[in-house]
């Protein structure tokens, strides 16, 4: 029942969307000159693709103080594989995106609008792989220089994400990277939304549990594979902050 509430709030949402864009286009063929009340397509469109993300967010908001289930973002995952229909690709369960995904921010910086994180837009700051204790100092003293990140950061505010803070940003419905592009529903090229991202692998800040094991939590953007190194060894750094 919940989820029909859902959709209907959602069927009632978009008929008021298409509504308002068929009151405010006018005549398609006008006889005479637009009145200076009418509004070109452009901006039809602009005041469109505002409201629908409006209505996106407020429709997310009505599922979720509606739902009942773990609150866990879909995966991402739309196709399916399975023969008898039951794979993730064919139910898509889960928390849906915002859409757009990611606000790209004025400042160096990327807002993740369904964790509410802020990542660096530059998924590679350092240039190359570094070592764990190199990464996490790296993170730490991160802060906003003038010129590539003006957030207003100062050293301390960045850090390297945990485990499950990196997992959160991959879309595995994409390989190689595995991450999205801006709008979430297709895969990252250069500049939607981030730079520089390598399809190797990234350090997380995440220890693991196997006692006198001292290695870390990785994951490979190419894939989306979950492994563990050691802190000696070298992965790609990418900051997150709050």
């Amino acid at each position: 029942m919940k989820y029909f509430k859902f959709f209907v709030f959602n069927l009632f949402l978009t008929i008021i969307l298409v509504s308002f864009s068929i009151a405010n286009a006018g005549d398609l063929e006008p006889s005479q000159s637009p009145a200076s009340s009418m509004k070109t397509l452009q901006e039809v469109y602009e005041q469109t693709e505002l409201i629908k993300s409006s209505v996106n967010d407020l429709a997310r908001e009505v599922y979720l103080s509606n739902c009942t289930d773990a609150k866990v973002p879909k995966t991402g995952q739309f196709q399916t594989f399975s023969s008898v229909d039951n794979d993730d690709g064919y139910l898509t369960r889960g928390v849906p995106w915002p859409d757009p995904r990611f606000t790209i921010n004025s400042d160096g910086t990327i807002t993740d609008k369904l964790t509410g994180l802020i990542w660096l837009r530059n998924a590679n700051l350092p240039g190359q792989a570094k070592t764990w204790s190199e990464a996490l100092e790296l993170c730490n003293n991160l802060a906003d220089n003038g010129t590539t990140l003006t957030d207003g950061s100062s050293a301390g505010d960045w850090r390297l994400p945990n485990l499950v803070e990196l997992e959160s940003i991959i879309n595995i419905a994409y390989y190689n990277p595995c991450i999205s592009n801006t709008e979430g529903n297709f895969k990252w090229s250069e500049g939607s939304p981030f730079n520089n991202i390598y399809s190797s692998v990234y350090w997380s800040s995440t220890i693991t549990a196997m006692e006198g094991d001292g290695k870390v939590w990785t994951i490979h953007m190419k894939t989306g594979v979950v492994d563990r190194i050691d802190q000696a060894g070298t992965a790609y750094v990418w900051a997150v902050r709050n």
